[in-house]
């Protein structure tokens, strides 16, 4: 990405950012000390920052094809044809017609690369629209629109925590469900690219970067695999931090990690009750304020 273009993407996000505060859960705390922990690997929607729509998502709302448009507007796209809320819809289709070939090619939790969405919409709907899939416009119009429907702030707490794992000496990483321009919320808000901050690259996963998302077992396979190979750790020594007890507590369960569900914020909180597989699922222990993470620790 040019420079221009990374510090244009950038503006979008400072120019959005509304503080949010965290709304009480309600959830008793479980401070439960977990010994023999190495590695901490964190969420990122709705954990280390907070998320007006509980986690990524483009969810659609009274306002969203206003959003859309203004999208399409941001970044010199002219729709030949239809309306805001046409364009939005066919934008949609798009997203559910790549999943099902996903699933159909035997992907069970397929996740998008909404550039390349962007650019088949370009294609079809837009006056002129620039040919090259890496255009910065269709980063622009996925940022300007994602902006627009899903306010982001960081969680309280988080440099501190952050700081403090890194004098404990903790590796850090990240598994998230999370689009191209999820890494560059570090940058915007927090001051610092997320390796600056202590996250070690090669233990960090994005889901468009494998095209499947969590609850897949593929989100944490190639993280884990690195901490065995490169620093002896086992995923018994690894501690996950997420706020959905399907996509998180579980999938990490599954992998062999212990587990902190973050509780601290009514938005995000996805007990999945519902879900024959956390039906009688425990988290290793439960925070409400995401510095409680040092007490398990």
């Amino acid at each position: 990405m040019y420079k221009q273009d990374h510090q244009r993407l950038l503006n979008i996000l400072r120019e959005a950012d509304q503080p949010l505060a965290p709304i009480p859960t309600g959830e008793t705390e479980q401070l439960h000390l977990l010994e023999g922990i190495r590695a901490v690997l964190f969420d990122l929607y709705g954990t280390l920052f907070l998320s007006s729509a509980g986690d990524l998502g483009l969810h659609e709302d009274q306002t969203a094809d206003r959003v859309f448009a203004n999208a399409l507007e941001a970044a010199d796209l002219r729709p030949l044809r239809g309306t805001s809320i046409d364009w939005l819809e066919a934008w949609n289709l798009l997203i559910r017609d790549e999943h099902q070939r996903r699933r159909e090619e035997g992907e069970a939790f397929p996740e998008v690369e909404i550039r390349e969405i962007w650019y088949r919409f370009g294609q079809a709907f837009c006056d002129a629209p620039p040919l090259k899939t890496d255009d910065p416009a269709w980063s622009i119009a996925a940022l300007t629109y994602e902006t627009g429907v899903n306010q982001v702030c960081p969680a309280p707490g988080v440099l501190s925590l952050l700081s403090t794992l890194r004098q404990h000496n903790m590796l850090l990483g990240i598994v998230s469900n999370a689009q191209f321009y999820t890494p560059l919320l570090f940058e915007a808000y927090l001051g610092a690219p997320y390796p600056s901050l202590g996250f070690r690259p090669d233990l960090c996963v994005f889901s468009f970067q494998l095209r499947s998302a969590k609850p897949s077992p593929a989100m944490f396979a190639g993280v884990l695999k690195q901490l065995i190979e490169k620093d002896g750790i086992q995923p018994h020594e690894v501690a996950y931090v997420g706020n959905d007890m399907l996509n998180d507590i579980w999938t990490a369960s599954q992998a062999g990690c212990r587990t902190i569900l973050f509780a601290g914020d009514q938005r995000s909180l996805r007990k999945r009750q519902d879900k024959p597989a956390c039906a009688n699922l425990q988290p290793d222990a439960v925070i409400t304020e995401l510095m409680h993470v040092l007490e398990c620790l």
